[in-house]
């Protein structure tokens, strides 16, 4: 099977497991599905408007986390290895900077809903490192590992190896 066809299977699969979400969960799983499918996020996409949107709403409805609700979606779509990678990224985002187009500085600030870009951008990184099964540990132990999409994880990439190093 080529790397196409095993995108298409993972997205099939991804679409499949959303059917069986209901309410808010189900529009938030849709979103999830469409950043899945998509290989950059410049900000300006409807599914990343929506979805940050939605995150603001529930967290402010019910008090959790910002990306708590994510999370549970996460939970029926995904992988646990990429559920417990995102979990990883989501808790430390406010230790660094954001940054809000290319030629602002970057700040600091422990606001999540700031973070909320970087956060989907690895997210997306994290799909396309499942769906083209990509090994960490032949990454880090090849000399010259074959990589043809690496501007498709690169923003995810050092979060796997401290992640990995962590646990």
């Amino acid at each position: 099977m080529n790397q196409e066809e095993q995108v298409q299977v993972y997205m099939d699969g991804l679409q499949e497991r959303a059917k069986s979400l209901t309410g808010v969960q189900l529009e938030l799983a849709g979103y999830v599905v469409e950043i899945a499918g998509s290989t950059y996020l410049r900000g300006d996409e409807k599914m990343f408007l929506n979805t940050d949107k939605l995150l603001g709403r529930l967290a402010a409805e019910t008090q959790n986390p910002l990306f708590q609700p994510l999370l549970d979606v996460l939970q029926h779509l995904a992988s646990e290895s990429l559920v417990a990678r995102f979990r990883y990224i989501a808790e430390r985002a406010t230790r660094f900077p954001y940054s809000n187009n290319y030629e602002r500085r970057p700040f600091r600030t422990s606001d999540p809903e700031q973070h909320v870009e970087q956060v989907i951008r690895k997210l997306m990184g994290l799909f396309r490192m499942e769906m083209k099964n990509f090994s960490l540990e032949e990454y880090v132990s090849l000399r010259e590992y074959k990589l043809d999409y690496l501007h498709e994880i690169r923003w995810v990439l050092a979060d796997c190896i401290a992640y990995e190093l962590d646990h």
